[in-house]
């Protein structure tokens, strides 16, 4: 192994071991330190204690909570999070266990994405329909009760039309 590549390698190892404050640790995952502490609590990451009791985070740990972080961010309740952090992971049947909580949480996320496309078509139809309407009274056209008819219909689920304007 060349002087590089044995330097190199020192430094890696040294960066993975290099630890940081509760503060540090929030700036860089986006998390505060009350839920860095909360994560602790319910096990979800365990940090080194230094003798003076200050907490300090590997690497490891901020990959682990930017992890955690994601899973959150996608809807995953903590329970779960819990149950896929603290299984053991030194035999086929817990990994299998993990990757089937994942496969299911991904599921789940894809399900609300597709919710959450037909909700933007519809926002989307309906900002059309206000664009025309604001065209058509810009026109000088009276559209009060229409409108407020419209409106009612939309509320109740009906399809949006657009009056054709007359010549």
């Amino acid at each position: 192994m060349s002087k590089s590549v044995k330097a190199t390698a020192a430094i890696d190892a040294s960066a993975e071991l290099a630890l940081m404050t509760v503060k540090e640790t929030a700036v860089k995952s986006g998390l505060s330190a009350h839920t860095l502490r909360f994560y602790e609590k319910i096990g979800l990451v365990t940090p080194e204690r230094a003798e003076n009791g200050h907490r300090y985070y590997s690497s490891l740990d901020l990959a682990r909570l930017d992890f955690i972080a994601k899973l959150r961010a996608t809807g995953m309740p903590l329970a779960l999070i819990q149950e896929y952090v603290n299984r053991p992971a030194d035999n086929l049947t817990d990994l299998a266990k993990g990757r089937r909580l994942l496969e299911k949480h991904c599921q789940d996320v894809e399900a609300h994405l597709e919710e959450l496309q037909e909700n933007l078509r519809i926002i989307r139809v309906k900002i059309a329909y206000l664009t025309e309407v604001e065209k058509m009274a810009g026109n000088g056209m009276n559209l009060k009760s229409w409108l407020a008819f419209q409106e009612q219909q939309s509320l109740c689920g009906a399809e949006l039309t657009i009056p054709k304007k007359k010549k």
